[in-house]
């Protein structure tokens, strides 16, 4: 009932839902923790049936898409996932750190034939499924590298130092043991309170760059999106995934003609409707998105804009143009040169599309390459 709670909280709790599975040596243990499981996950989840298949669609896009939260193109990117271990680990050097040393002592316990440093073998082969665990973790948080979501892996660290003065039986080991952790606990604090000041500057950053954008910009229609400090977003995006609009006519009455983008979907919304380009610019004359930092992934659907502001971790940008049309049109150009046989052009018309951000397209324009390359009459 733990594990089923742990990952009806959080999706990121999956690879500690599988230590019972491990440590459980007969497989009828199994069979009633993998039921036992199973009904209670079940009884959690009843609150969101009705977004759960939106729920379950978003986490497939995000294990095989790249990109935030799976918005980028089909497949894994290799390099991007072994930027994001590095830098997840640099994030949490000192924990990562830690439970490395562990393994490594459980690896070499277990290939050592030194009778002189006894070892309690039960505790041992729980400290190795936990540090296994927290590795499995660290590979599931890459697609998603952010420090905040490997908390649920953090709040494990007692647990590991549990099993770690239960393993090895020397009782100097143990001693030696106590001292680094009381002195580790004491620099945490130490850090804690730093990185608490630290917070609080970057909490005032973030609240007078918020405060700038609506105040500097009123000519504008903002449009504010995922981790936008803007309270009215804060309210529509727990509205929308948890009270199924149920507060949107009290939102609105607080924030009046106030407008959103849906950064997943791609789309412009009051909060219950769906809003046009177009009408959004009969307001104003110009359109800004405020939100988190994009960088070069701004740029990768039908929005093409530029950064004009930035403060910490959000940005604010304005929109040049939108694309879709002709995206659309250099799509259908393609695929009316293909029907023609000629490929070059079709090939140049789908890169084209893409370029204007025509998103999985690029199985078709494989498909035209592959079909110039196997006719010897074209270059």
């Amino acid at each position: 009932l733990v594990a089923a709670t742990g990952m009806a909280t959080k999706v990121l709790f999956a690879p500690w839902v599988v230590v019972p599975f491990l440590l459980l040596t007969k497989w009828k243990e199994r069979g009633i923790f993998t039921g036992a499981f199973l009904a209670g996950f079940a009884l959690w989840i009843i609150p969101m049936l009705r977004n759960f298949p939106k729920f379950s669609s978003w986490v497939v896009e995000g294990i095989m898409r790249s990109g935030l939260c799976g918005t980028g193109q089909s497949g894994l990117d290799v390099q991007a996932l072994a930027q994001a271990l590095i830098r997840l680990t640099h994030q949490n050097i000192l924990f990562f750190s830690v439970v490395a040393v562990f393994g490594i002592g459980v690896v070499i316990s277990y290939i050592s034939k030194n009778k002189s440093f006894p070892v309690n073998a039960l505790a041992r082969r729980y400290l190795a499924v936990l540090c296994i665990t927290v590795f499995m973790s660290l590979l599931m948080l890459a697609k998603q590298p952010y420090a905040h979501y490997i908390v649920p892996t953090l709040n494990f660290f007692g647990v590991i130092c549990l099993f770690v003065y239960l393993t090895w039986e020397l009782k100097r080991a143990k001693a030696v043991f106590i001292v680094c952790l009381a002195v580790g606990i004491a620099a945490g604090a130490f850090l804690s309170l730093h990185s608490a000041g630290k917070l609080g500057r970057i909490n005032k950053d973030i609240y007078d760059f918020s405060q700038k954008v609506y105040r500097d910009h009123n000519d504008c229609t903002v449009c504010s999106y995922y981790r936008s400090s803007s309270p009215a977003f804060a309210l529509q995006f727990g509205d929308d995934n948890q009270g199924y609009k149920a507060y949107i006519d009290v939102l609105n009455k607080v924030y009046p003609n106030t407008y959103f983008y849906h950064y997943w979907s791609r789309y412009f919304h009051d909060g219950r409707n769906v809003v046009f380009y177009e009408d959004l610019l009969k307001r104003s004359p110009c359109v800004l998105l405020y939100g988190s930092k994009l960088g070069g992934q701004f740029n990768e659907g039908f929005i093409k804009g530029h950064q004009i502001a930035s403060a910490q971790s959000e940005a604010l940008y304005v929109i040049d143009q939108l694309t879709v049309v002709e995206a659309l049109q250099f799509f259908m150009l393609a695929k009316h040169y293909e029907s023609l046989q000629r490929y070059p052009e079709a090939y140049a018309a789908a890169q084209k599309a893409k370029e204007l951000g025509f998103r999985d397209i690029d199985p078709y324009r494989d498909s035209l390459l592959k079909m110039i390359m196997g006719d010897p009459s074209k270059p």
